[in-house]
């Protein structure tokens, strides 16, 4: 894959989690395409990383939005992901919450470091 190629997969992501609902948007870095996950299932995660094998960058995003993102892709409910969000907020740390489950989490690089 050359750089151009790498290019094409980069998509900006971020999350927001509320009460009842949970958000991510993500924006391809090349053709500015918008896809928006508002309280989406495990289905609607894994359509998008099976067609756009992207890899995702965001800001902070190795500490939080991929442990949102795990949870959602795992088909968490949108209560559950605010748990995991109060959870990191509180000063805990994403890896010590205790997911029921496993899955493959695409590329992400975290603009933060």
């Amino acid at each position: 894959m050359d750089f151009e190629q790498l290019l094409d997969r980069l998509w900006g992501f971020d999350y927001e989690c509320f009460a009842h609902d949970t958000l991510m948007v993500a924006i391809n870095y090349r053709t500015r395409e918008e896809r928006v996950f508002h309280n989406s299932g495990p289905d609607d995660y894994e359509t998008f990383l099976a067609q756009e094998n992207p890899i995702l960058m965001g800001y902070n995003c190795k500490s939080y939005d991929k442990y949102i993102l795990k949870a959602c892709i795992l088909g968490y409910g949108p209560e559950e992901v605010k748990e995991i969000n109060d959870h990191i907020i509180g000063g805990s740390n994403g890896w010590d919450y205790p997911f029921v489950g496993y899955c493959v989490l695409p590329p992400i690089w975290d603009l933060f470091d």
